[in-house]
């Protein structure tokens, strides 16, 4: 009781200042009695809610069915208005709109009653103390009391407006916009500048504006200075990464931003090489999610902006079933291009927003670091590539048998193209054996389906094409589940032919989508070719020379083929092309494209560049309708590759038409002569 006296007699006066914020902390004290306050006032509502239900019976039975429905509603009132203060939502206009209810149920108690001509003006209390208590716009709310008067209150009792309803209608009314309303007032201020000193030989204003603009420059330049030392140190210190044996480059430098950035993690993502995705290049802590193997799709057309926040997005669908920790991505660009990205994680907004800092101020070494590795990886990619190529080329020096071959070819591929899993299978009436693997064994071949069925005997039905899978999620010959189990996100399988015989095949396998990119295909399709040219000289013995071969070559390897076909591919607009490029850069062109063509070509095949800018191919073994497919899809690719003049400086667009003409016909007569 004494928490409500004080209240009643001190709350109106401390309630509004609380909600207007101008007291911005509360002892416990005053929050006790704020609640206790609170309490009372409901107590005081349902008080005169049941007193108004007990005086109806005992006084007004008649009245009593309409007061106790009329009390019901104040009670109910009552609650929730004492809930709304509980979480500070009673603001001015939700008290006026309580205080019009308040109105309306007294109105229809009164008229129930048959006391409204006597009590009417009592409607006007809940408007008064809502006016003193929450600062309401009295104004607003008077019209509507009076208004419960005539309405609510008349139809409860059920009678006519009289002479003396009318005037409390008219009194209600009147005291209700006379009642004071908080008032704001604006005045200007002026302040007295104080007058500068007398310029007695007009020297010192000037010199005091130079002072002032060297000051701003100086504070502006040790601003700059401090932002470039900050940036010196992170960029040393990340420089200083240095790899643990078994880890990869990338992997330290996301251990070492993590450390700068002291946050959750760390994820390091590259822009693939079709710019259509960040893959994950290196994971520091743990992300959260599926993100630590989950690529995520761009639009390199699109603003940084744009990307950033579409970026955002996708990386907050991983949590399906938690919720998503705080996280920031910042976008790494080299030259205006987007070449990665920096996904971090933080456990507080506060800490994040550090990290962003951090973040940010790396990124620029951080996008000439990423693609300067990239660079040296894939430099080293092809110089490996290249030496597998020579010794593949001479038969394997040292291999006597195939499984030797394949065995020396995993084991030195395995750590140049940065995959999972590697394996060479040999197939042989319809079943695989398996030459050899490096990397975690993962077999994925037998969890596809295909139009001629599922796994290997669906795969080989349907002709045993090359399959470059990089995201396996979304691919529908991928069984989801069973490669998720595998944790299988990317995969490809190049087959391994001699002529028109398929002999085995290539895997590769990474646990992140998109770990396998074109590069690494056409790395693995050039040694696959190879390596059955290989395989079919160690089962066959066989020594007849193949490859890009002189005119003189070409005629004594067409004489010494028994059975076969020529293709003849011939470059289109060659004058247009000579005339553009001239003459020196086309020759470049088509020697390039003559080694393109040399690593398509089946086992004992040959190719000859004429000096008329064509080329004519010697398929041996090759009936006219495989030869038809195949110069179909050598011109095809000769149309496809980025053939470019020696400076690199513009790309030649290259067309070539296919004739094919079997051996022995008149055609490849012509053919024959022709490479003569």
């Amino acid at each position: 009781m004494p928490h409500a006296l004080f209240f009643l007699r001190e709350g109106p006066r401390f309630l509004p200042a609380r909600r207007r914020g101008t007291q911005p902390k509360e002892s416990a004290s005053e929050v006790r009695n704020l609640e206790w306050f609170l309490m009372f006032e409901l107590a005081v509502r349902l008080l005169l809610a049941g007193s108004a239900v007990l005086l109806s019976g005992l006084a007004v039975p008649e009245a009593f069915d309409t007061v106790w429905k009329a009390s019901a509603v104040a009670a109910a009132h009552g609650a929730i208005l004492y809930v709304l203060d509980v979480r500070g939502r009673r603001n001015p206009g939700v008290a006026g709109a309580a205080a019009a209810v308040d109105a309306a149920l007294l109105a229809v108690v009164l008229g129930a009653i048959g006391r409204l001509e006597d009590f009417g003006f009592l409607v006007l209390a809940p408007a008064a103390y809502a006016t003193v208590r929450f600062g309401i716009h009295a104004a607003a709310v008077a019209p509507l009391a009076a208004a419960a008067l005539l309405g609510p209150g008349l139809a409860a009792a059920r009678a006519e407006p009289s002479p003396k309803l009318l005037v409390q209608a008219l009194a209600v009314l009147a005291v209700g916009l006379l009642l004071n309303q908080r008032r704001v007032s604006e005045s200007a201020a002026f302040f007295p500048i104080p007058a500068a000193p007398p310029d007695e030989d007009g020297e010192e204003p000037s010199a005091l504006l130079e002072l002032r603009e060297s000051y701003r420059q100086l504070k502006d330049q040790y601003r700059n200075l401090e932002v470039r030392a900050r940036r010196d140190r992170l960029v040393r210190t990340l420089a200083e990464a240095e790899p643990a044996p078994g880890q990869s480059a990338g992997v330290a430098l996301a251990e070492r931003l993590r450390s700068v950035a002291d946050c959750r993690s760390v994820t390091l993502y590259t822009l693939s090489q079709d710019g259509t995705r960040m893959v994950v290049q290196a994971v520091s802590g743990d992300p959260g999610g599926s993100l630590a193997e989950r690529a995520v799709s761009v639009d390199v057309r699109d603003s940084a902006a744009a990307m950033k926040d579409k970026l955002h997005r996708a990386l907050r669908s991983a949590f399906v079933d938690d919720e998503p920790p705080p996280m920031a991505n910042v976008l790494l660009l080299e030259r205006g291009r987007v070449v990665g990205m920096v996904h971090a994680t933080a456990e507080t907004e506060e800490a994040l927003e550090r990290a962003q800092i951090a973040l940010e101020d790396a990124a620029p070494y951080l996008a000439r670091r990423l693609s300067e590795d990239r660079r040296r990886a894939a430099f080293e990619r092809r110089l490996r590539e290249t030496e597998l190529l020579y010794e593949l080329s001479s038969t394997m020096s040292g291999s006597s048998t195939p499984n030797v071959a394949a065995a020396r070819l995993v084991r030195e591929l395995f750590p140049v193209l940065e995959v999972d899993h590697l394996s060479i299978h040999w197939v042989e009436d319809g079943e695989q054996y398996t030459a050899s693997q490096a990397g975690a064994r993962l077999r994925f071949l037998d969890a596809m389906s295909f139009a001629g069925g599922p796994g290997l005997a669906g795969w080989l039905a349907i002709g045993a094409p090359e399959l470059a899978i990089f995201d396996t999620g979304e691919d529908a010959r991928c069984d989801a589940t069973e490669f998720l189990k595998r944790r299988v996100r990317s995969c490809c399988v190049v087959p391994i032919a001699d002529g028109e015989r398929l002999i085995g095949f290539v895997c590769a396998a990474s646990h992140r989508t998109g770990g396998i990119q074109e590069s690494q295909v056409r790395c693995l399709r050039a040694l696959a070719l190879e390596l059955g040219r290989a395989v079919s000289r160690m089962v066959r013995g066989r020594s007849e020379p193949e490859g890009l071969m002189t005119p003189a070559e070409f005629r004594r390897a067409a004489a010494q083929c028994p059975e076969g076909a020529f293709v003849h591919l011939e470059t289109l607009r060659q004058d247009a092309l000579v005339e553009a490029f001239g003459r020196p850069a086309i020759e470049h062109a088509l020697r390039k494209l003559a080694v393109r063509i040399r690593s398509r070509l089946p086992s004992g095949g040959a190719v000859c560049r004429r000096d008329e800018m064509d080329f004519v191919v010697l398929l041996p073994g090759l009936s006219e309708s495989a030869a038809t497919q195949w110069a179909n899809e050598a011109a095809t690719y000769a149309s496809m590759i980025g053939l470019r003049t020696p400076d690199g400086s513009a790309r030649i667009p290259l067309a070539v038409r296919a004739r094919v003409a079997p051996l022995g016909s008149e055609e490849g007569a012509e053919a024959q002569a022709a490479a003569g």
